[in-house]
């Protein structure tokens, strides 16, 4: 992100500043707004379909200057807390309470342990590639993850 705000967008220090606040700041609204979620059924369903929008905001970043980007990053804060709060809380309703500390650690290493990879990766391939043409590419991944998962009964029942 600050390679793409500091080359193509442009957009400086505050620029670069505004996009990350507004990740920030959707996903607080996303945090309050899972909270009134509760009483709905097919959390699961509803939780990959708002990953489904996080991927399409991802992809389409980079194309609407330091303004789209703020807006794709606020869309994308508010998806992901409620993804987040709606998968987790799915994820600890349904694992044996024996195995929560097993599962749990397996996903926060999925989430965290890689980490360092992806962002070695993904510091080469903006050096060969540029910033920009890495989010459309995420995007479409993260796009066809989630339709795996929504072609899942097991997932769209939960």
């Amino acid at each position: 992100m600050p390679t793409l705000a500091h080359g193509p967008m442009h957009a400086g220090a505050s620029g670069y500043g505004m996009i990350m606040t507004a990740f920030g700041g959707g996903a607080l609204a996303g945090g309050l707004l899972a909270s009134m979620l509760v009483g709905l059924k097919r959390k699961g369903l509803i939780a990959l379909l708002a990953v489904l929008i996080m991927a399409i905001m991802i992809a389409l970043l980079p194309y609407g200057g330091v303004t789209g980007a703020v807006l794709c990053m606020l869309i994308s804060g508010l998806v992901n807390s409620i993804s987040n709060v709606l998968l987790i809380t799915l994820i600890q309703r349904t694992i044996p309470r024996h195995l929560m500390g097993r599962v749990m650690g397996l996903l926060q290493f999925a989430s965290f342990g890689t980490y360092p990879i992806s962002v070695a990766l993904g510091g080469v391939l903006t050096n060969l590639l540029g910033p920009a043409i890495l989010f459309p590419f995420n995007g479409f991944i993260l796009f066809l993850a989630i339709l795996f998962g929504i072609t899942q009964k097991e997932q769209r029942n939960l």
